[in-house]
């Protein structure tokens, strides 16, 4: 006996087809959008950020090891990502620029 497929049923597997292409082709953009971010991501150590920021090794060192600030341990040595301390930086420096005028004020 041969199996018999209706109109209704091809309908309906085209729309769930229909579904999953769609589906696909927007994490193949998500994919290929996080790739061409990663090829952008940098990560610096103590050396690097004291040659950077004109510091000494010993002070990017204590920077490195502050709670808050942006860096991980990838094996032995302290990595932080580039814009990740510049973000940093800024909130610091806008912090300390408020508290420096509430205080004159």
């Amino acid at each position: 006996m041969a199996n018999i497929i209706n109109i209704n049923d091809l309908n309906e597997l085209n729309s769930g087809l229909e579904i999953l292409i769609n589906q696909i082709m927007q994490l193949k953009s998500l994919i290929n959008y996080t790739a061409e971010d990663l090829n952008k991501i940098k990560f610096i150590g103590p050396e690097e950020f004291a040659a950077i920021y004109g510091c000494s090794i010993k002070t990017a060192q204590k920077i490195y090891t502050l709670p808050d600030f942006p860096s991980s341990d990838f094996g032995k040595k302290r990595k932080a990502e580039v814009t990740e301390i510049k973000k940093y930086f800024r909130k610091h420096i806008e912090k300390s620029h408020l508290k420096y005028w509430d205080d004159a004020a």
